[in-house]
């Protein structure tokens, strides 16, 4: 019994570069959503050059506070690991390198990784708190969320709580940098509305938390739980079996039924010109959905629109049309917009103007 748990003794026992595991994590999650960006282009999605795009964000694990409502409680964690341009992964990467390294070095490998996730996921819930207050509970109309920076805000709050009884000058001198970047980042942050101040916050004062508790000995929970060595490997496991989970998510069957829905995005959008007036783009619709229906993704969904654009061409012609199947039409076609705003939320052209209003 006891030879079964010594891979398990060996691996705990061990103290590996785990900032090497989570930078090779982030990297290669870039690369997939750089990849992904790529191929939602030919479904009408913009493709940056230094970056993915927004659509390939949201569908490969972001934060998006309507669709972890829905059950897909993996995106608490995943949306840590990607990152919105090279600037964002460069910047969020080196002070993993610089920061990480040096806790590392003060509490190990495995206590490193349990403040780093951990406070990564309080940051999480931190962004999906704010998104609720703010949107009064309208989360589709919700920003999502993407990037490393609240774990490391744990891991600044962390090192800070860590050393606050060290008054020798290594202490003082670390101290004094830190709260300077932390102030500035903070600063810079409540002056670009892409950042996501609630996930920097939040995971900065998990960090400085989860200093402090480890003052309480008569709770006992921190030499019980968070100091232990098992508890940052089981997640670090835990961990990579998520990201795992979540790339075959991805590119699985629910994946599929997103890409559908990002496909059908704009024929939803010439719909909805249709019903505000948009006539004389007509043809162009109908263009559209006629090509759209020969790809198998979406020939199903493609053909409802095209069905419900030569009605309309038909009635306003003066034509004869069959209103029965106008009419079943309009109600496949309610289904399939339904289906694209509780998938795509923002990401639906529609969803958006709610949002400016």
């Amino acid at each position: 019994m006891n030879r079964s748990f010594r891979p398990w003794k060996r691996f705990v026992g061990s103290q590996p570069d785990v900032i090497r595991w989570i930078l090779i994590a982030n990297l290669v999650y870039f690369a997939l959503s750089m990849l992904a960006s790529r191929q939602l282009q030919a479904l009408g999605a913009e493709a940056p050059a230094w970056g993915p795009s927004s659509e390939a964000l949201y569908l490969g694990g972001a934060m998006v506070p309507h669709r972890i409502v829905a059950g897909e409680w993996r995106r608490f964690l995943v949306y840590a690991f990607l990152h919105g341009n090279l600037l964002h992964i460069g910047v969020n990467m080196l002070a993993l390198y610089q920061l990480g390294h040096l806790l590392r070095q003060l509490v190990g490998s495995w206590r490193f990784m349990t403040i780093y996730l951990v406070t990564g996921l309080i940051a999480g819930a931190a962004s999906f708190g704010w998104a609720v207050f703010k949107t009064s509970g309208d989360l589709e109309t919700a920003r999502f969320s993407v990037g490393a920076s609240g774990a490391l805000f744990g891991i600044m709050g962390y090192t800070l709580g860590h050393l606050r009884h060290g008054r020798d000058e290594f202490s003082m001198r670390l101290k004094s940098s830190l709260t300077f970047w932390l102030v500035i980042n903070l600063a810079i942050g409540l002056q670009l509305r892409v950042v996501d101040n609630a996930a920097h916050i939040g995971g900065f004062l998990a960090g400085y938390g989860l200093a402090h508790l480890s003052d309480m000995h008569r709770l006992g929970l921190w030499q019980r739980w968070v100091r232990r060595p098992e508890t940052g490997a089981f997640l670090t496991l835990l961990t990579a079996v998520v990201l795992v989970w979540n790339i075959a998510a991805w590119v699985g069957p629910d994946g599929r039924e997103d890409r559908r829905a990002l496909g059908l995005r704009e024929l939803a959008l010439d719909y909805v010109a249709l019903g505000e007036g948009s006539a004389r783009y007509l043809d162009d619709y109908i263009a559209r959905a006629e090509a759209l229906s020969r790809d198998e993704l979406l020939s199903d969904g493609a053909g409802t629109f095209l069905t419900v654009f030569k009605t309309e061409r038909d009635r306003r012609a003066g034509r004869s049309f069959s209103p029965i199947e106008a009419l079943r039409a309009r109600s496949r076609l309610d289904a399939i917009l339904h289906d694209i705003h509780a998938r795509l939320g923002l990401l639906s052209g529609f969803a958006f103007r709610r949002s400016d209003e």
